[in-house]
């Protein structure tokens, strides 16, 4: 099993792959970037955002 080199939010991986497969959109992870500021664990960071979207987050 290969260790990840930095440390993301819970939600992370599932939402990236969900993105990934169009499953999800940018609003709505912006919406898990609200979250993530009120419940971290339920969420995922600005900089999370960009990583998975290659956009800045722009509130």
């Amino acid at each position: 099993m290969a260790k990840k080199t930095a440390t993301h939010s819970p939600k992370y991986d599932y939402l990236k792959e969900q993105y990934e497969r169009n499953y999800i959109t940018k609003a709505t992870l912006k919406k898990y970037v609200l979250i993530g500021l009120k419940k971290p664990a339920n969420g995922i960071t600005a900089d999370e955002y960009e990583e998975i979207t290659g956009e800045p987050y722009e509130s």
